[in-house]
């Protein structure tokens, strides 16, 4: 009998304890390994200590910005899929970013992108979710970049 393969190791980032603890929650739920960090110098801790195989991130966060922080991850390991799940608008430069969702959306779209990320990790382009980008033939919210 096949063994069943452990899911995805996931880096979660931000600085409000509530969104963390839904991150912690929704993505173990779904069989994911879970790192949590509350800034942005903590999850370069984290991504130093351990193997991670996508990174969730808010932007807004005092100290380090989700921007420099995904441009960090991307340099650690420039394979690596980064979320930017933000209440805040998308930033003006997404290279460092694989996935923008606005927190509006919520978790259950966050963890179909991350599925979508995983499956493709040799991805080149990003992807920008967000609820006002709705265009025929396209899931509403879906846009990319």
């Amino acid at each position: 009998m096949p063994t069943k393969l452990p899911k995805a190791t996931i880096l979660c980032v931000d600085d409000s304890k509530d969104i963390l603890f839904l991150h912690k929650t929704s993505l173990e739920k779904d069989g994911y390994r879970v790192l949590t960090a509350s800034s942005g110098h903590e999850g370069l801790s984290r991504l130093r200590q351990n193997s991670i195989d996508a990174a969730v991130i808010d932007n807004d966060m005092p100290g380090m910005s989700g921007l420099y922080l995904a441009s960090e991850i991307k340099r650690a390991c420039h394979k690596t899929p980064v979320v930017m799940f933000s209440a805040s608008a998308p930033p003006d430069s997404m290279a460092a970013i694989d996935l923008f969702l606005s927190k509006k959306l919520g978790h259950r779209v966050l963890i179909e992108g991350l599925r979508l990320l995983l499956a493709k990790s040799g991805r080149q382009d990003a992807l920008i979710v967000a609820e006002s980008h709705a265009s025929p033939g396209r899931p509403a919210g879906l846009r990319a970049r």
